[in-house]
């Protein structure tokens, strides 16, 4: 997918988190594979979680951003990835790799002390940078999905009444209004 110079930040943005995404597929399968050959006991077996948790977020959301492109070139339509679902699924991804990170260190320090095959120590040492890789990849997906938003963010009308109470702005509608009656009279 090629960007032009005309396209517009929020695309190059959408655009960078689609690639985000790939990375985050192939570093929650390197988790698994990884964390796998110990059968995840560093992790204390909740490492295939947020992997396949991750992967099929990622898919789906990648499946939806193709179909909506080939479906609609309506530009004004809200793109998949700044729906509020996308958003929050992201960030709630991010905090369970997270806790993910937080087990791997507790289980390693814990066992790491015993008399161990240094193979062993190694390919769990992966699976943790693999892990804090996700982490940081997951973060930037949801700061840059709630980034999109906030760019395709539906305009609101400035008479809108909230609380009981006329906003500053519809009051001055109202009285531009008034105004033009008795010009009118």
């Amino acid at each position: 997918m090629t960007l032009t110079s005309d396209s517009s930040p929020g695309l190059m943005r959408t655009n960078h988190v689609q690639g985000l995404m790939w990375i985050s597929i192939l570093l929650s399968i390197l988790v698994l594979g990884t964390d796998g050959s110990g059968v995840f006991a560093y992790s204390l077996f909740s490492s295939p979680a947020p992997s396949v948790l991750s992967i099929t977020h990622h898919i789906t959301i990648l499946t939806l951003v193709h179909k909506q492109s080939r479906r609609s070139l309506d530009t004004t339509a809200q793109p998949v990835m700044t729906k509020v679902g996308t958003i929050v699924c992201a960030w709630l991804l991010a905090l369970l790799w997270l806790a993910i990170i937080c087990l791997f260190i507790t289980t390693m320090s814990w066992v790491g002390r015993e008399n161990e095959f240094e193979r062993i120590k190694v390919v769990h040492g992966i699976a943790l940078a693999a892990s804090i890789l996700e982490f940081g990849v997951m973060i930037t997906i949801a700061l840059k999905c709630t980034w999109d938003r906030d760019d395709f963010k539906p305009k609101k009308r400035i008479t809108t009444v909230t609380g009981g109470k006329r906003t500053a702005a519809a009051s001055i509608v109202r009285d531009v209004e008034a105004l033009g009656s008795e010009i009118n009279r």
